[in-house]
C-alpha cells in the first residue's frame, strides 16, 4: 500500500474497522487534508484518499471545516 505524505511526514493508513463512524479521527482528518491539497474540491477523489468515509461524509466534513476556518479568521487558506 502506498504511504501518503504531507509536509514531509508520512500519513498513517486508516484504522481498520467494520463500521464507518460519523466522528472523524485525527488520522482521517489528516488524510482529508492530504486529499484536499492534492485534489482540491473533487470530493470523490478526496473520499478515495480518506478511504473510511463516504462521499457525503467527506463533503459535510469539508463544509464544516471551511466554516471553522472562516470563524477563526483563516478563510484565506480556503
Amino acid at each position: 500500500m502506498k504511504q501518503l505524505e504531507r509536509k514531509g511526514e508520512e500519513v498513517p493508513p486508516p484504522e481498520k474497522g467494520g463500521r464507518q463512524s460519523e466522528h472523524w479521527t485525527a488520522n482521517e482528518h489528516e488524510r482529508f487534508l492530504v486529499g484536499l491539497s492534492t485534489h482540491g474540491r473533487q470530493w470523490v477523489e478526496v473520499a478515495k484518499v480518506v478511504r473510511t468515509k463516504t462521499l457525503l461524509q467527506v463533503h459535510s466534513h469539508a463544509t464544516n471545516y471551511f466554516k471553522q476556518l472562516e470563524r477563526e479568521g483563516k478563510a484565506d487558506l480556503i
